[in-house]
């Protein structure tokens, strides 16, 4: 029986990366594994261009990547031999399916003016404000703040959280729509990691035609799309040490048993095991 083809989709903040120190040590056997075996593994988050390359650097990761939930993937150049993409961006091809940022910004000045909605956006938000928030480090939080196609915000209190669905509703009306992160709402256009996952698989299929499974790794709500579109859906805890109740009441995904990156290791390596994949003497 031939071996199939991983694709290992993930989420990185509070699940590779943990939630508190952004730290991925704990996922270091399963990392060492997905490389040896030559397995892409493909980051799928909420963070920026150029923070997901930092990451990668960091980690030595070479493949493809999904930013800001979906907004847009970038591919190294030539990397794939049978894919379209719109345009090239410092050595990268990139496909992107979101709405520019200054219509982003528009719609959050307008709703803080027009309907009295308290927020902040990352754009109302220094670098050190950014960084006291997340505990990024300050170059970390500079490349926070370098978006192309989502704004974060936060609600400064209980009271104008509520009007949240308010706040969808007027989104919504301008095909525009927000998702729930593990520290921040997100404001986008209408794509999701989904749609971006789903695109990958179809360019990995077109250019190496075989069987390749598709797996996904996330913790919060904002996965769900990522975790509808492959074939295993993964779920570390979140910071609480608990699953989300939101993927879990909608999906039956394979439970990592932890948080963060000691349960992404623990998933990465129990699927590698699963079909006969894992590497004794690597």
């Amino acid at each position: 029986m031939n071996k199939p083809n991983l694709l290992i989709f993930t989420d990185l903040d509070g699940t590779l990366l943990d939630h508190y120190t952004y730290s991925w040590q704990e996922a270091e056997e399963a990392l060492q594994q997905l490389f040896f075996l030559s397995v892409p593994l493909i980051f799928c988050t909420s963070k920026t261009k150029d923070e997901s390359i930092a990451i990668r650097g960091e980690l030595g990761v070479d493949h493809p990547f999904i930013v800001e939930n979906g907004a847009a993937i970038y591919s190294p150049l030539g990397y794939f031999e049978n894919a379209i993409f719109n345009r090239t961006d410092c050595g990268y091809e990139v496909k992107q399916f979101g709405v520019p940022y200054i219509k982003l910004c528009s719609f959050l000045t307008d709703c803080k003016k027009n309907l009295h909605i308290r927020l902040q956006g990352f754009g109302d938000l220094s670098t050190g404000e950014i960084q006291e928030l997340t505990g990024l480090s300050f170059y970390q939080a500079e490349l926070s703040r370098r978006r192309n196609y989502s704004e974060p915000f936060r609600f400064p209190d209980e009271d104008s959280e509520k009007r949240l669905p308010e706040l969808e509703k007027a989104a919504a009306e301008r095909n525009l729509k927000i998702t729930k992160g593990g520290r921040f709402f997100h404001l986008s256009g209408p794509h999701d990691k989904g749609l971006a996952v789903r695109s990958l698989i179809d360019f990995y299929r077109g250019n190496e035609p075989g069987d390749w499974i598709s797996v996904g790794i996330g913790d919060s709500l904002n996965d769900l799309a990522m975790l509808q579109n492959v074939q295993i859906p993964c779920l570390v805890k979140n910071a609480k040490n608990r699953y989300n109740v939101g993927i879990t009441r909608q999906l039956s995904p394979k439970l990592a048993g932890d948080t963060g990156p000691a349960g992404w290791n623990k998933i990465v390596l129990q699927i590698l095991r699963e079909y006969n994949l894992y590497a004794e003497n690597k």
